[in-house]
C-alpha cells in the first residue's frame, strides 16, 4: 500500500510540474521499490526521475540515471514501460547530437505506441523526429514525420499536458524550415492550451522556436532577441540540457555563431558539461535532506538557511531586542502528519515535512525572520518590529501557500492539517517580556488552535 500511494503521489507532482519533488520523493520510492523487488514501481520511478531530470535540464543526473535505468528495462519491462524508456533514449541521444540513434530510438518507442495504441506518444515522437531528420540533412523524411506527427496530433480526443513535447518538436520543425504561418498557428494552439502555470514552465521553449525561425527568415535582430531571452532563463536555472540544444543550434548555424555576443560564454558553459560521465548505481544518486530536522547546533538546512539558529542563540537574540525595548512577534507552526507516515511511509513524511518547512521559509525570510526547528513538525519564527497588520498579512499568504499542499493516495487526496499559534510583547505587561513567556503563550495560542480543528 505504501508503495502504490507513493507512486500515486509521483504521478499528482509530475502534472503538477513539480519536477524538484518528482526528484526528491521518486528517489525514495525507488529505493524502497528496489528493495521490495516491485520492479514495477521502481520502473515508474525510473520514469520519473529520467523525465524530471530531463524537464529540469539536469544533464549529468539525466545521463548517470539511464545504464541502471535500462538494465531494469530490459529485465522486467514491460511494453509501456518501453514505450517510455526508448523516448526518453531518443532525448538522451538527440542532446549529446547523436541524430541517427536518436531517431532510431524515436521510431522503436512509436512500435511501441502503436501495440499500446498510445496516439499522443504516436505523435510526440514522430515530432522530434521531423526535427532530428532535418539536422540528419533528410528533408523528404523531415517533412514525412511532420504529416504523421500532425495526423495522429488531431485525432487525439483529449490531450495531456505531455502533447507540449509534441507542440514543442513541431514549433522546431516549423522554425526550421522557415513554414511561418504553420509556426504561428501552432504556436497560437499552444498558446490557448496551456495554462498560466504551463506558461512559466514552456513559454522560454516557444521563444527558442522563435529564435530559429527570424534566424532563418534573415531577420537578425528579432533572432537574437529571442535567442538571447532563452539563453538568459536556461542560463539562470542552470538548465544544461537545453544550453545545449542552444549551443548545438547555433553551432549547426555556423554563421550564426559568428554574431551572436554570448555564443563564446555558452560554449564555456556547455563544454564543462561534454565530458563523459562515470555511468553510477542508483545508490549513488543525491541523497535527499532527509535529516534536516537534527538537533545539533548546525545540520543541513544551515548550509541553505542562514537564519535557522539554535535554540540558545534564539533565547540570546530575543533577549538583546527585549532589552533594546523592540516590538517582538513569535510565530509556532505544527503540521499534523501522522496519516501521511501511516499510508506512505516515514521516509516519505520527512521529505513532505522538508517541503512544507521550505514552503514556510519561503514567505517569512522575506520578514527578516530568525527561525528555529522545534521538532520534525513544529518550527519557531520570531520577528522583530513588524506591524500587527502586516503578520497578518503574512499569516494569510502561508495559508494561501500551504492549503495547496496535499498528497495524493490510491483512494484520492488527502490535505495537510496546519496550525498555527503566535504572541507578541503589544499581549504581555513589560515586565513579563521574556523569551519564555513569549513562547508560553504562543504554545498556548497553537494548542488552542489544534483543539478548534
Amino acid at each position: 500500500m505504501i508503495v502504490s500511494n507513493q507512486m500515486e503521489h509521483l504521478k499528482s507532482l509530475y502534472i503538477q510540474l513539480k519536477f524538484d519533488e518528482v526528484i526528491q520523493f521518486a528517489t525514495i520510492t525507488l529505493q524502497i521499490a528496489l528493495q521490495k523487488k516491485r520492479y514495477k514501481e521502481a520502473l515508474g520511478s525510473y520514469e520519473f526521475l529520467a523525465s524530471a531530470f530531463h524537464e529540469k535540464g539536469d544533464y549529468e543526473a539525466f545521463i548517470r540515471i539511464m545504464p541502471e535505468y535500462e538494465k531494469l528495462t530490459v529485465t522486467y519491462g514491460t511494453e509501456e514501460n518501453k514505450l517510455i524508456y526508448y523516448y526518453l533514449m531518443s532525448l538522451l541521444n538527440k542532446l549529446v547530437k547523436n541524430y541517427k540513434d536518436a531517431n532510431d530510438y524515436a521510431k522503436k518507442s512509436i512500435r511501441y505506441a502503436y501495440l499500446l495504441n498510445n496516439e499522443e506518444m504516436v505523435a510526440i515522437n514522430f515530432a522530434n523526429i521531423a526535427t532530428m531528420q532535418i539536422f540528419l540533412g533528410n528533408i523528404e523524411l523531415a517533412n514525412m514525420a511532420e504529416r504523421f506527427a500532425i495526423f495522429y496530433k488531431d485525432r487525439l480526443p483529449t490531450r495531456g499536458l505531455s502533447i507540449i513535447r509534441g507542440y514543442s518538436g513541431l514549433l522546431n520543425y516549423y522554425a526550421l524550415v522557415s513554414d511561418e504561418k504553420a509556426f504561428k498557428q501552432l504556436k497560437n494552439e499552444m498558446l490557448e492550451y496551456m495554462s498560466d502555470e504551463v506558461m512559466l514552465n514552456y513559454q522560454v521553449h516557444i521563444d527558442f522556436a522563435e529564435g530559429i525561425l527570424y534566424d532563418k527568415l534573415g531577420d537578425c535582430e528579432q533572432s537574437f532577441f529571442y535567442l538571447k531571452k532563452a539563453y538568459s532563463f536556461f542560463k539562470e536555472k542552470k538548465n544544461l540540457v537545453h544550453l545545449s540544444t542552444i549551443f548545438h543550434y547555433l553551432t549547426y548555424q555556423k554563421n550564426e555563431s559568428d554574431v551572436v555576443a554570448f555564443y563564446e560564454e555558452l560554449a564555456e558553459i556547455v563544454d564543462t558539461f561534454q565530458c563523459d560521465f562515470p555511468l553510477t548505481g542508483v545508490e549513488e544518486i543525491k541523497g535527499l535532506q532527509t535529516d534536516l530536522f537534527l538537533h545539533e547546533a548546525s545540520h543541513p538546512a544551515t548550509f541553505k538557511y542562514q537564519n535557522i539558529i539554535t535554540k540558545e542563540e534564539m533565547e540570546q537574540y530575543v533577549q538583546n531586542a527585549l532589552e533594546n525595548k523592540q516590538h517582538i512577534i513569535c510565530l509556532h507552526w505544527s503540521f499534523m502528519t501522522d496519516v501521511v507516515e501511516g499510508l506512505f511511509g516515514e521516509l516519505f513524511e520527512r521529505q513532505l515535512l522538508f517541503s512544507l518547512f521550505e514552503a514556510v521559509i519561503d514567505v517569512i525570510s522575506v520578514y527578516c525572520a530568525e527561525i528555529l526547528i522545534r521538532s520534525n513538525n513544529e518550527g519557531e519564527a520570531i520577528f522583530k518590529n513588524l506591524s500587527e497588520t502586516t503578520f497578518i498579512d503574512l499569516l494569510m499568504q502561508l495559508e494561501q501557500k500551504l492549503k495547496k499542499f496535499f498528497v495524493q493516495s490510491t483512494t484520492g487526496p488527502i490535505t495537510i492539517p496546519v496550525h498555527f499559534g503566535y504572541s507578541s510583547t503589544n499581549q504581555l505587561p513589560i515586565d513579563q517580556w521574556s523569551y519564555e513567556e513569549l513562547v508560553a503563550h504562543s504554545d498556548v495560542s497553537l494548542y488552542y488552535a489544534k483543539a478548534q480543528s
